[in-house]
């Protein structure tokens, strides 16, 4: 677990040195210090820009209709008007 997750410090870093080794060390200690545990991994969501203002909001915002692509305000307006 400690070499997995060292690897993926040092790749977010971009390189291995004395500095990420002692933010490494000191972040491990202070987690096993204060009794914290590491979160799960978070869900990344893309952004896209919505075909009406040009607004980028997260995928998960996004509504489609036709082959448009809208964001909750202009799906909102659009549905104002359906017929």
């Amino acid at each position: 677990m400690e070499k997995e997750l060292w690897e993926k410090c040092a790749a977010f870093h971009g390189h291995e040195c004395g500095g990420l080794t002692i933010g490494y060390k000191a972040a491990l200690y202070a987690i096993k210090l204060l009794g914290l545990r590491l979160p799960e991994p978070a869900r990344i969501f893309r952004s896209i820009r919505c075909s009406r203002c040009g607004e980028s909001t997260s995928e998960h915002l996004i509504r489609l209709c036709g082959d448009e692509k809208l964001c909750l305000d202009c799906y909102q307006a659009y549905n104002r008007f359906a017929v």
